[in-house]
């Protein structure tokens, strides 16, 4: 029997099983004498990260209590599971199986190594017949659950751990980990707790971190100590400094803090001053996330490299879980897209601006505190969304003229301070896209479209090929006057992380351009067939973003993004009728404004009607009007997967109306506006399921 399961079988022994009823509803009325007579019939289980208390389907047998821990309720209806609720310390499960005769609704998983309090069916029901305070809990219990039911699901709230391992750390105002806990304050309005643990090699620099030993007994602990040893900080965050002596209690004192903690916060943020001990592995491997904090030193970059694999190989912590932060170095040079993939692979990586601190005492507010507008708050904001899972992401679809309404959609969400944490677009929404990524404000593309919305800047775009081989326009106008705009930038240049829609037609496939020249993706993406000249890409062929994927969502969703907005501006079926009528309309006011001035005034409405009809539709009407009517059926299959769809169309529009840019923009802000309560409850009510 190792050292480690002697440890824990004596730490079990110790608890006091009435003091930890008392933390459940369900006897909390009960006396002591009662509650002692309970505990005889009740048996303190453990239940390993990754176990199963019982599946969805299997026969009731047992109720239990969580003494500590966190689990979880899901049932799987379909190929995918769905999460009913997050347990932890003072919740029951498993009445309603006993009560109603039927098998288990769901499947109950520990989320990390916890106790339970258990207790037999036959005992179980001896309880509820005799003690009326447990019977009436019950019955409020299940009628609340049947309301709710019938009502709507309930809001899912569940503790998550972020642990942050410092390759390079930080003091004070500099934290990353402080500067996390402040800006998941701000963004989430929960209770957070910096847990700061410090080593012999890495001791706390004021001498007040509290002894992990103090915790021995936690479980008994009373409320009033455990309490005490918590400092609130100024930034609306709790902070718990611990001293691991390295006793060789480490791995069985470590989990019971986080769990107890757990019960308390929403998120716990476990802060390691330098590359993981063996012993802090376990906490690590309950972990939700962890974050790597280092700076753009090549070789504290190659150290972080290594901690990574280490950590990954003996903890089995999957790489999508596992983010690295880079803060500038003064000796350091930025680390590019093709670096970052070399040293960390798929895994998300975020840079921070480097900030000149003036104070190195962890109770100094947080940079993004103090400087809530600068670059460094933005990126911690962006940080904490992703660890809050509230990723709003933003698809622009495409639509050639009709795109000008994304401007609009861009004014009323920058007006109305929503976050938007990663943009894609496609053909049109690639280019507007573009300019919102790498900074430019709603207002400044605006005016660029205000600027160019003439019949005579429009003819400029049109440099035709003189032999059309495999476009009519070359394209090379679009690029030289964008360029303007956009430059020189990467995608690694972009302020809001940037994906843009391709099309290859060598493949039949998609293809989502995230590196690389700005300039060359956009100019593939608006490349129409037929229109403007293919791009070339190791012998394939590439053209417009709209062909196979006119609204861009799947590529949020990979990117991480879990609250999706979408907009469509291509018309559908319906709107095409409406435009016929609305064309109707207008030709039969024209015409009786023609009659009424005379055989001269009809004769003109006359000739103007036979020229129309003599050029319209022409050829690149017809070839648009058929790839918009593909585009329109593809990107209404895929908007039913946003949150939320806007679709602001101009019925009578034509596609080729970027003389026009006013009316679409308006139309954006309108369906924007509208729908503005709803992209508020979306964006700022928790994390989306």
């Amino acid at each position: 029997m190792s050292a480690s399961f002697e440890s824990e079988t004596r730490l079990l022994e110790k608890i006091d099983k009435v003091s930890l009823l008392s933390h459940c509803s369900l006897f909390s009325r009960l006396n002591r004498s009662e509650k002692k007579a309970i505990t005889r019939l009740m048996r303190l289980v453990e239940f390993k990260k990754g176990e199963k208390v019982f599946n969805e389907g299997e026969t009731a047998d047992r109720f239990y209590v969580v003494v500590s821990g966190r689990f979880e309720a899901f049932c799987s209806p379909g190929p995918t599971k769905r999460t009913l609720a997050f347990l932890k310390k003072g919740d029951y499960f498993g009445e309603m199986s006993l009560l109603t005769g039927h098998p288990h609704s769901a499947t109950i998983e520990a989320l990390s190594d916890s106790l339970l309090l258990e207790l037999g069916k036959e005992d179980f029901q001896r309880i509820f017949e005799r003690q009326a305070s447990i019977a009436l809990e019950l019955s409020r219990h299940l009628s609340f659950r049947v309301k709710l039911n019938d009502l709507q699901p309930p809001a899912l709230i569940r503790c998550d751990i972020l642990s942050v391992v410092n390759i390079v750390p930080k003091k004070g105002r500099e934290s990353f980990a402080q500067n996390l806990a402040a800006s998941l304050n701000a963004e989430t309005s929960e209770k957070i707790i910096l847990l700061d643990l410090f080593c012999a090699s890495h001791p706390c620099s004021e001498g007040k971190a509290i002894p992990l030993t103090r915790f021995r007994n936690i479980h008994n602990m009373s409320t009033a100590s455990f309490d005490e040893c918590i400092i609130p900080h100024g930034a609306g965050f709790d902070r718990l400094a611990v001293l691991d002596e390295e006793h060789g209690e480490t791995e069985t004192l470590l989990v019971p803090l986080l769990n107890q903690l757990a019960a308390i916060y929403r998120f716990i943020l476990l802060n390691l001053p330098c590359s993981p001990k063996e012993p802090w592995f376990k906490a690590l491997a309950h972990s939700d996330s962890i974050y790597f904090h280092t700076d753009s030193n090549l070789a504290n970059v190659q150290e972080a490299r290594r901690e990574i694999t280490r950590v990954e190989q003996e903890t089995g912590f999957p790489e999508r879980k596992v983010f690295i932060t880079l803060s500038d170095s003064l000796f350091g040079i930025p680390l590019t897209h093709k670096v970052k993939k070399e040293f960390f692979g798929k895994r998300l990586t975020f840079t921070l601006p480097s900030i000149e601190s003036d104070s190195e005492s962890p109770n100094a507010i947080p940079e993004c505190v103090e400087r809530p507008n600068s670059e460094f708050a933005r990126v911690l904001r962006r940080i904490a969304r992703q660890a809050s899972g509230n990723v709003v992401g933003l698809a622009l679809g495409s639509g050639a003229a009709l795109g000008l309404a994304h401007i609009g959609v861009l004014k009323v969400l920058e007006r109305e301070r929503i976050p938007v944490d990663i943009v894609a677009g496609s053909s049109a929404g690639a280019l507007i896209g573009s300019l919102y990524a790498i900074g430019m404000s709603a207002e400044e593309i605006e005016k660029i479209a205000l600027q160019l919305g003439t019949r005579w800047r429009l003819l400029q775009f049109l440099d035709f090929s003189l032999f059309p081989l495999r476009g009519l326009l070359h394209g090379r106008e679009v690029v030289r006057r964008f360029k303007k705009y956009i430059g020189n930038r990467t995608f690694e240049d972009c302020r809001i992380p940037f994906r843009v829609a391709g099309a290859n037609l060598s493949t039949y496939q998609g293809v989502i351009f995230d590196s690389g020249s700005i300039l060359d993706a956009v100019r593939t993406s608006v490349a129409i067939p037929a229109i403007f000249e293919p791009t070339f890409q190791r012998n394939h062929v590439l053209t417009d973003g709209g062909v196979l994927d006119p609204l861009p969502i799947q590529a949020l969703r990979d990117a991480g993004a879990n609250k999706i907005i979408a907009v469509n501006v291509l018309p559908d079926s319906d709107n095409q009728i409406e435009r016929r009528i609305i064309m109707a309309e207008r030709e039969e006011r024209e015409r009786k404004a023609a009659a009424a001035k005379g055989p001269l005034g009809k004769g003109w409405h006359s000739s103007q009607r036979f020229l129309a009809k003599l050029f319209s539709p022409n050829v690149f009407d017809i070839l648009m009007n058929t790839i918009q009517s593909m585009e329109s059926v593809i990107a209404e299959t895929q908007g039913e997967s946003a949150d939320i769809l806007l679709h602001p169309v101009i019925p009578e529009a034509n596609w080729m109306d970027f003389d026009k840019p006013r009316g679409f923009i308006r139309r954006g802000e309108e369906e924007t506006s509208r729908a503005l309560g709803k992209i508020r409850d979306l964006v700022f009510q928790g994390p989306h399921a």
